[in-house]
């Protein structure tokens, strides 16, 4: 795996942004999932310590969750939420909000992956045909040029030579070295034709590209789930049927950086829910029991994967377990 995660670090060491400040990061991640999430700085009248109950609770249902989403065969689990209580919460907010996040990385298969990518990355660099041969009479220009250079190179060599000799032979020296630079600046360019602008570059950009998207896909997936959140229909996203959950949505990839990639987007919603008053159309909110507002009523699951791999976690979840949760 080191090897998997030292290739995947080059690739996003020239795309990656900088990172967002903690404070913002449930925010953003409630955008993503279509959630509204309290942050610490969203606290009015400040934060206060989890009750008994509070932390008991939360430790079961992040138990629960863990055991919901079992391991792929040929995966292994690379980022888990630890199973403690959360250490604070807003005053005047009896109801137990919780996130779980569980992130798998490919074991299986991954030398073979890592090896097409290098080959594809060579195949990409090879010169054409014409190129080649360009290469080799600029090879041929230097040689020339090189045997011209031992001439005068010999000649200030020599002992006792008179200062315009010697004159002479420098400045015939430096003119040759001048015309060495150049050539050898050609042959760099004729070398290396996919760094400079042009249908070359292109071609050798969206080779790389392609190969980048075939070796990250379906090398990851990322589980996130929130409880007692509310829940909005995703934008431009395709409802589709899953077993024991009342709604269930798939988004495609989107790029939205150039030279990222992202796997699509599933998202299910289940629990005792009701409309939500505000919002758009279908949206909903947990149904909250007013005798225990510590129980959990939903449950809002994002799979980011590949859509097959999405449809593989989905059909090894224990949706049961979670349901029988907010009963």
């Amino acid at each position: 795996m080191m090897m998997l995660h030292s290739v995947l670090s080059l690739l996003l060491r020239a795309t990656r942004r900088s990172a967002c400040v903690t404070g913002r990061i449930l925010t953003l991640w409630a955008c993503w999932i279509g959630l509204s999430l309290p942050a610490f700085a969203d606290c009015v009248n400040g934060a206060r310590d989890p009750t008994e109950q509070e932390k008991q609770t939360a430790v079961r249902v992040l138990t629960a969750l863990r055991e919901a989403f079992p391991v792929p065969p040929g995966w292994k689990v690379t980022n888990d939420t630890k199973i403690e209580a959360p250490r604070f919460f807003c005053k005047g907010d009896e109801v137990l909000r919780l996130w779980f996040q569980r992130t798998f990385t490919r074991e299986q298969g991954m030398k073979e992956r890592t090896a097409e990518y290098n080959r594809r990355l060579a195949d990409a660099k090879r010169l054409t045909p014409e190129e080649q041969g360009q290469l080799t009479d600029i090879d041929k220009e230097i040689g020339n040029l090189a045997r011209q250079m031992s001439v005068p190179r010999s000649g200030l060599k020599q002992r006792d030579l008179d200062k315009d000799k010697r004159a002479q032979l420098e400045s015939e020296l430096k003119q040759l070295n001048d015309s060495m630079m150049s050539l050898r600046q050609r042959r760099q360019a004729l070398a290396t034709p996919w760094l400079a602008d042009g249908s070359r570059k292109k071609q050798y950009e969206e080779s790389i590209a392609e190969a980048t998207r075939e070796f990250r896909k379906d090398t990851e997936i990322v589980v996130k789930v929130a409880i007692n959140g509310s829940f909005e229909p995703v934008k431009d996203g395709e409802r589709f049927e899953v077993p024991s959950v009342p709604i269930a949505y798939r988004s495609a990839p989107r790029q939205e950086m150039p030279g990222t990639f992202t796997e699509g987007m599933t998202t299910l919603f289940f629990g005792q829910s009701r409309a939500r008053p505000v919002g758009n159309p279908g949206s909903l909110e947990p149904l909250l029991d007013p005798n225990d507002p510590t129980k959990p009523r939903t449950f809002t699951v994002s799979i980011q994967a590949d859509q097959d791999r999405a449809m593989q976690v989905i059909q090894g979840m224990n949706i049961e377990s979670l349901n029988a949760l907010t009963q």
